[in-house]
């Protein structure tokens, strides 16, 4: 199986909106579960079992690496360069990328305020 972000992208949006529920539109399940898998190995979502009633469900949350990342992506220079330069990278190369990319904006943000004020 490849890769894909824009699934990895939409199971995180998913899961910080609190309406993942293992399925995601346009995917098979078996490639939803794939992907899934995926961001639970590299720590940016985890699964809690919860029991209820005498019933168990499974919630999924993001960790803080998994927020970091997402807030990084939402940023659509940073998503764009993501999705083509560096598709075929790790995702750690990718987490790495995507900071360092955000960072480099808000410092250019930063400097032009600071800039103005002067």
């Amino acid at each position: 199986m490849k890769r894909d972000m824009e699934l990895i992208r939409e199971i995180l949006l998913a899961v910080e909106a609190d309406r993942f529920e293992g399925a995601i539109e346009k995917f098979s399940p078996e490639v939803v579960e794939k992907h899934t898998k995926l961001l639970l190995s590299e720590d940016l979502i985890v699964r809690s079992g919860v029991g209820f009633n005498g019933h168990f469900t499974t919630t999924t949350d993001l960790t803080w690496k998994g927020h970091e990342f997402i807030e990084n992506l939402r940023q659509r220079e940073v998503w764009n360069t993501i999705k083509t330069e560096f598709k075929d990278e790790s995702i750690s190369t990718m987490l790495s990328v995507a900071k360092k990319m955000a960072e480099g904006f808000a410092k250019q943000k930063l400097e032009k305020l600071l800039r103005n004020e002067s």
